[in-house]
């Protein structure tokens, strides 16, 4: 018991430094890893759409998803894989990335599940931060940026140039699409197995949310006024943290969402009001676990899809104990 004790305190020790090399590093120096980098939109542009959707203004998605990207790797879906991981990020989250890179997302780990991962990211108006996302770029290759600011209100619109970027580069390359937020511990052992017992052409799956109703309170950021969404009730949608869909299903709600007026909840709108409009029916799944870290300790997680509600520590912890449960 004594000795489990101390190789626990080494390990937490262990991290606790390399947290701290991280918070405390200077942007990463460039390598020969190819990278495209695109012009930045004119500012007038980009402050059109940085503080997400308006209102006032009803514009379809395809308006809001004529925005170039900053960055995209020249290696995005070159090979051959059967899931596509796209990470959701803000630029500000380093430590977040980081310890995916060093945990489930590690380089040994998608290549013996034959998976692809990217973080895709907006715009930040920190020069600072900014100029840490290139470099960052330049020495992992893993980092898709988009050309609007990365906020909330934008997260819509992060979801649909996702969509985009697999439908113009992936739909030869990749069979599955798995969309995770950057707090999210992902088996990719089990998902890859799953994957591989079947094809499924209409899968779309995660955490299945029931019969949820518009918040109408204006001092919310979930607000949603009568005239922009009339509806009673949503259509039953998953649960932003992750969800899991074929790409024939990615190839549906990317056209159906270039003729949709925009909505800022995300998934309500990808998930529920787009996978309606497609006749695509969206699934629960117990193996996504949501509700943050209460069970954490509780549960033999290796059983599971995805986790959410990790820190950067627990993400490297837990994924170091799922093949001990």
């Amino acid at each position: 018991m004594k000795l489990t004790y101390r190789f626990l305190c080494a390990v937490n020790i262990l991290y606790l430094t390399y947290l701290i090399s991280i918070f405390f590093t200077k942007t990463p120096k460039e390598t020969s890893l190819p990278v495209l980098t695109e012009n930045v939109r004119p500012t007038t542009q980009v402050r059109e759409i940085a503080t997400g959707l308006d209102f006032t203004s009803i514009k379809k998605s395809k308006y809001y998803m004529n925005v170039p990207h900053r960055i995209l790797p020249k290696h995005f879906c070159r090979q051959r894989s059967i899931l596509l991981v796209m990470v959701h990020s803000q630029p500000a989250n380093k430590l977040a990335r980081a310890s995916i890179r060093r945990s489930w997302g590690s380089s040994e780990n998608r290549q013996k599940n034959n998976v692809s991962m990217f973080f895709l990211l907006g715009y930040t108006p920190n020069s600072h931060l900014q100029e840490y996302v290139a470099g960052e770029s330049a020495q992992f290759g893993d980092i898709i940026q988009v050309n609007f600011t990365d906020c909330f209100r934008n997260a819509t619109l992060k979801s649909l140039m996702m969509l985009k970027l697999a439908n113009l580069h992936c739909k030869d390359s990749v069979q599955y699409l798995l969309k995770v937020e950057d707090d999210v511990l992902v088996n990719l052992r089990n998902i890859v197995e799953m994957l591989g017992r079947d094809h499924y052409a209409q899968l779309l799956i995660g955490r299945l949310l029931f019969r949820k109703t518009p918040v109408r309170d204006p001092g919310s950021v979930w607000y949603v006024p009568d005239n922009f969404y009339p509806g009673k009730v949503y259509p039953n949608y998953l649960e932003s943290f992750a969800y899991l869909m074929s790409m024939e299903v990615a190839r549906k709600l990317y056209e159906v969402a270039l003729e949709q007026v925009m909505f800022h909840i995300e998934d309500v709108f990808i998930t529920g009001i787009l996978a309606k409009e497609a006749k695509i029916s969206p699934q629960h799944s117990a193996l996504f676990l949501g509700g943050g870290n209460k069970h954490l300790m509780s549960k033999c997680i290796k059983h599971y899809f995805v986790f959410t509600g990790m820190s950067a520590s627990q993400m490297i912890s837990q994924d170091f104990f799922l093949s001990r449960c």
